[in-house]
C-alpha cells in the first residue's frame, strides 16, 4: 500500500507530535458565567467545574472569606456580592459587559 494509504501504526507518527501539542478546548472556553453563592457547596463545586471548562467565573457569595478560596482555581475570580441587595446586584450587572451563563444558586 502506498504511504498515503498507509494503515499500520509507524505511519502516524507525523500525527501524534501534532495531537500532543494541541490544546483540549473545554466546553465552555469564551463564556461568561456569574454564579451567585459559589463560596461552598454545590455553588463552589459548580464554579470550579466550570473554571475547568474554560469559562470565565464571576463567583459571588456574601462569604468573603470563603470566597477567597476559590481565587486559586484558574478563570475564577471572587466578588462579594448580597444578592437580596437591589443595588449591589444592578452595580455588578453594570461592571460585566457580556454574560453568557446567570447561574443563580443562591436559595
Amino acid at each position: 500500500m502506498s504511504e498515503s494509504g498507509c494503515r499500520r501504526k509507524d505511519c502516524w507518527k507525523i500525527e501524534l507530535p501534532l495531537r500532543a501539542y494541541a490544546r483540549e478546548m473545554g466546553r465552555l472556553d469564551g463564556k461568561v458565567i456569574v454564579l451567585s453563592a459559589a463560596a461552598q457547596g454545590i455553588g463552589r463545586a459548580c464554579a470550579i467545574a466550570f473554571g475547568k471548562e474554560g469559562a470565565r467565573v464571576i463567583a459571588t457569595d456574601i462569604n468573603e472569606e470563603k470566597l477567597k478560596e476559590l481565587e486559586q482555581y484558574s478563570g475564577i475570580e471572587t466578588k462579594v456580592l448580597d444578592v437580596t441587595q437591589k443595588v449591589q446586584v444592578e452595580m455588578l450587572a453594570k461592571d460585566i459587559e457580556n454574560i453568557d451563563v446567570l447561574f443563580n444558586c443562591a436559595g
